[in-house]
């Protein structure tokens, strides 16, 4: 049995409203790259182990190796322009507020996640104490599927998978002066110790003339955009690293408790 080079990469997915992680676990050959360790930082033992590496992998490793090493991004936040064919994966997030959100900071949160790496085994995890009624909403490619605590554990992934989780998130806060704050991320596609594209898509609905946008940070620029609509805001951003963004809302005009926002 040939001898073959293994890692265990934690592909860290940080969401709103509360972090998520997934854990993949990676096979990959050629004994030959283990003499990047010292350039790449990657603990990297050599075992033996039957199973092939996922071939979108291999030919990954195949394109010049020491210059994507050279490139790669440790975690600083790049927004990059849009590559919508290049199977990036998308983080997909629809944010539902409702009037008693505003009170007691519990919103519905709708997420998907596609172009999820092809691996035998992976979980989303959610922050424990700060979600409740997590379900399985859809999955596609993915042999099976299964809610186990606080996460979602997924096996046998295929190329092109997509998984949709419902969940109860408390994630909004009533700041001292008023205003709301939505906190998220951080987002990041972390493979081994580095920081690779993600396209990310937020959609937040508002309890109807309640709230207002107010600002955003980071702010809007390329790569990072931000639109408004009627008791709407939508995000759609590209980018590497780790991606942290903090959303405030200020009330509406008119008194809230009259208008039903507040109970």
């Amino acid at each position: 049995m040939p001898h073959k080079l293994f890692a265990i990469s934690e592909y860290w997915i940080r969401s709103t409203p509360c972090p998520i992680e997934v854990t993949l676990k990676i096979i990959m050959t050629n004994i030959q790259y283990a003499c990047l360790s010292s350039l790449m930082l990657w603990m990297l033992c050599a075992i033996p182990y039957s199973i092939s590496a996922d071939p979108a992998i291999e030919q990954w490793w195949q394109e010049d190796p020491v210059e994507k090493a050279l490139a790669v991004n440790e975690g600083k936040l790049v927004f990059i322009r849009p590559q919508p064919d290049q199977g990036i994966h998308h983080h997909q997030t629809r944010i539902i507020l409702k009037p008693d959100s505003l009170v007691e900071g519990w919103i519905k949160l709708q997420q998907c996640h596609q172009h999820i790496d092809a691996v035998p085994d992976a979980q989303i995890v959610f922050q424990k104490g700060r979600v409740r009624d997590i379900s399985i909403a859809s999955h596609t490619k993915i042999g099976q599927a299964w809610v186990e605590g606080h996460s979602v554990q997924l096996r046998d992934v295929l190329p092109g998978a997509k998984l949709c989780v419902d969940v109860i998130s408390k994630a909004l806060t009533a700041n001292p002066d008023g205003t709301y704050t939505l906190n998220n991320g951080p987002f990041m596609r972390r493979f081994l110790d580095g920081y690779y594209p993600m396209h990310v898509t937020m959609e937040i609905e508002l309890p109807a003339d309640c709230l207002q946008f107010k600002g955003i940070t980071p702010h809007q620029q390329e790569g990072f955009e931000v639109h408004q609509g009627l008791n709407r805001l939508t995000i759609d951003t590209w980018f590497e690293g780790r991606l942290h963004t903090a959303i405030t809302f200020s009330p509406a005009a008119g008194d809230l408790v009259r208008k039903n926002c507040i109970y």
